[in-house]
């Protein structure tokens, strides 16, 4: 073989190192194992590249040996979110029911749905909280409640807590300031420790969300035909809301959840910075797979300079929104860790098409993903 061809297929031997095999590897150090299987995009990558020095030494070029290259660190996301409709920890509806048995537990969320109804009692939501605190686990607080479209609510039934007659009667303040035993220690559910999660950043955050999308849709062709104008207000109304909520608990994080995928659509509130982070959960699990609204939401999220955390869908809804295979799901979830999302939560409620709790291959994919995210 004339020196040419040595030369030749040494290149390409680089070019496949790196474009065949470690181009790859952001989605790969999820799935690494120690030690580093054989046929890891990684571990291929290296072959790749001695295979091209070996070459080369046979043509009289010496490559100087390279600095060791360290094994990818995992993905670590601490907060871990499970996004189910919780009013109270047996809800039929809900996974939230399992948490006290266990099966919660050996699917590794960090945190889950503590649901504040506005027409509860002002000591519900310390309630849950302390007996999450008490199963090891930690919440984020969803300040809506249940208002059928029929009986004057919102589209999807969700109403947000600013929304209900309570909110202007101090009912938020009561709740937030309700004070009983944990561990033994009077603390007030604004302080409560189920609350407390500490991002990969050091920053405790303690997560309350405002609005889901269902009730914050936006645009030319919104649910609910809301003018421009009248969206504006909403959106400040929000902001109010989450004001309110930040005087009383300054560790406070606020957000609201929105699935559109286009400019004109979440752009306006994104740019406002009604909340402290946006969830974005476009799912692509359709059909097609709609590969572009991941990455596209978070491009429009980091452009207007919001932090987001990614929804991973892990149901069905309504014939548009498919139940995601174990495939699927992992891929949804390489596409999140290419982007900057701050953390994640899985969309697992038991919808009217499909029940996530009775899906374990789906179950043994998402406790899978998780505990390879796990801090």
């Amino acid at each position: 073989m004339t020196d040419k061809e040595l030369r030749d297929q040494a290149v390409a031997k680089l070019n496949s190192a790196y474009n065949n095999h470690w181009k790859k590897t952001t989605k790969g150090y999820v799935q690494m194992q120690k030690p580093l299987p054989a046929n890891s995009e990684w571990a291929l990558g290296e072959k790749d590249f001695n295979d091209a020095l070996g070459l080369l030494k046979q043509i009289g070029v010496v490559a100087p040996v390279p600095e060791p290259i360290p094994e990818p660190t995992p993905f670590r996301y601490s907060f871990r979110g499970l996004y189910d409709i919780t009013p109270t920890l047996s809800h039929p509806n809900g996974v939230g029911g399992s948490i006290l048995t266990g099966q919660f537990a050996a699917l590794n969320f960090s945190a889950v749905t503590a649901f504040q109804n506005p027409t509860g009692s002002v000591s519900a939501l310390h309630s849950i909280l302390t007996q999450l605190h008490n199963a090891g686990t930690k919440g984020w607080v969803w300040m809506s409640g249940f208002k059928s479209q029929a009986a004057g609510g919102p589209v999807g039934g969700i109403m947000r807590m600013d929304q209900h007659p309570s909110y202007g009667t101090g009912f938020l303040e009561a709740v937030l300031n309700y004070t009983a035993p944990v561990d033994g220690i009077p603390v007030a559910t604004k302080n409560h420790p189920a609350l407390n999660v500490t991002d990969p950043d050091g920053v405790i955050r303690r997560r309350y969300h405002l609005a889901d999308d269902t009730n914050l849709d936006y645009g030319p062709s919104t649910m609910q035909s809301l003018t421009q104008d009248k969206w504006a207000a909403e959106f400040q109304t929000i902001k109010r809301f989450g004001d309110r909520i930040k005087a009383l608990d300054p560790k406070a994080c606020t957000s609201a959840s929105l699935f559109r995928t286009s400019p004109d659509h979440i752009t306006p509130f994104l740019q406002g910075k009604y909340t402290d982070e946006i969830w974005l959960d476009g799912y692509p699990n359709r059909s097609p797979y709609m590969e572009t609204y991941i990455p596209d939401q978070a491009k429009l999220a980091e452009a207007a300079g919001v932090p987001y955390l990614g929804v991973l869908s892990g149901h069905a809804y309504g014939g548009s929104v498919i139940l995601p295979t174990p495939a699927v799901y992992a891929h949804m979830m390489d596409q999140w860790q290419e982007t900057k999302m701050r953390g994640y939560l899985v969309y697992a409620w038991n919808a009217p098409d499909v029940a996530f709790n009775s899906q374990p291959t789906l179950k043994a994919q998402v406790t899978n993903e998780n505990n390879q995210n796990a801090q």
